[in-house]
């Protein structure tokens, strides 16, 4: 039979109710400021961001900023070389496609990386992985698939203006829909330009190239046709050209070293820079006199002797003062653009006179930057950038 409990009992066991009530209540709110906490450290992560980039394609899904994703990018310091090796692995999944080509499958698991320049520079990135797995590189002047500036798919180089950048190692998808990500390792070097008298001037170069060799800067295409325009300046392949004839020539020449010592004096006369020159006349495209050029006119011999070309579309009026300039040891030449256009491979950024590259301390097909530059009144030769 069970005992009846006393009004003092009662009231014992209802203050003691009423206190258990309260700790449980208590105890539910604390828990709950803590999960509004952690939701509140979610929602000012892409708040902030999108603040710094409003169009932001990624800002209102992402849920979390692991290192390496596109909220919280590793860092490239301003050095002359930058090394990572990582895995695409578990990376961040957000974007699919980048506006640089649109045709390749970049869904997989991809690694963002963000650097500041001070001062134009050259950047040279290059990715390499092992034969089963496949990364490319996207570098991006802002957040989001729309903002991709220049691709490569083992490497990149390019000028870049002062400004915030992204580098993107994105996970390559193939038609049968496997993901070939994996580790890698990055590498990125940059190399400040010369500024004061071999300042260059930015300029997009329509080309008459048939496709963008890797690592070029020209993908970017004008709305109103379906050219090539490569931005410049640039850095890339350069040949060594054969020579034009001047007007201290005598005649067209015949054959491909017809005349040729006497132009190698009259040249060296004009421009006083003595070397062994060997290449011999440029050869006719469509037959009949050698080292005529692409604008048909015998060249003054001073511009012959310092003389670049490219395989330009809108080639520049002849004479134009173009800088050539080598990374490696810090030599630069005004040279003349204009007179002559190729090569035609479209894996050459352009060509020189054998002068320029003798000046220069390049070979054949050595890199170089090549811009337009800003003083059109240099006068043609090695120029010392920083006197």
């Amino acid at each position: 039979m069970k005992r009846q409990l006393r009004p003092d009992e009662w009231l014992i066991r209802g203050f003691a109710l009423v206190a258990s009530v309260g700790v449980a209540l208590g105890a539910r709110a604390a828990e709950r400021d803590a999960r509004l906490g952690d939701w509140r450290e979610l929602l000012e992560a892409p708040l902030q961001m999108t603040q710094i980039v409003p169009d932001d394609p990624f800002a209102d899904d992402a849920e979390s900023c692991p290192p390496g994703s596109w909220c919280e990018p590793f860092r490239i310091p301003n050095a002359p070389l930058f090394s990572d090796a990582r895995t695409t692995l578990g990376g961040v999944e957000e974007a699919d496609r980048y506006a640089c080509d649109l045709d390749v499958d970049a869904s997989g698991p991809e690694v963002v990386y963000e650097l500041e320049l001070e001062v134009p520079t050259l950047l040279r990135a290059s990715v390499d992985s092992p034969e089963f797995v496949d990364v490319d590189l996207q570098l991006l002047t802002g957040l989001g698939e729309g903002g991709c500036r220049s691709r490569g798919d083992a490497r990149l180089q390019t000028v870049l203006s002062p400004g915030h950048y992204w580098l993107v190692v994105d996970t390559y998808v193939d038609r049968t829909g496997e993901v070939l990500a994996g580790a890698y390792r990055l590498d990125v070097r940059q190399t400040p330009l010369p500024d004061g008298r071999c300042t260059m001037t930015p300029r997009r170069q329509a080309m008459y190239w048939p496709a963008c060799a890797d690592g070029f800067d020209c993908r970017d295409q004008r709305p109103d046709d379906r050219d090539i325009h490569l931005r410049m300046p640039a850095f890339g392949p350069v040949a060594r050209e054969a020579h034009l004839a001047t007007t201290a020539d005598f005649a067209w020449p015949m054959a491909p070293t017809e005349g040729l010592t006497q132009h190698y004096r009259s040249t060296e006369r004009a421009s006083g820079y003595a070397m062994p020159r060997k290449e011999p006349w440029a050869p006719s495209p469509v037959g009949g006199p050698y080292a005529r050029g692409s604008t048909g006119a015998l060249v003054p011999p001073i511009a012959e002797t310092w003389y670049a070309n490219m395989f330009w579309k809108d080639k520049p009026l002849p004479g134009e003062r173009m800088i050539l300039y080598n990374p490696l040891n810090g030599r630069a030449v005004v040279a003349a653009g204009g007179y002559e256009t190729g090569p035609r491979a479209h894996e050459s950024l352009g060509g020189a006179s054998e002068e320029v590259h003798h000046a220069l301390g390049t070979r054949h097909l050595d890199e170089v930057v090549m811009g337009f530059a800003a003083d059109q009144s240099l006068p043609y030769g090695p120029i010392d950038c920083d006197d």
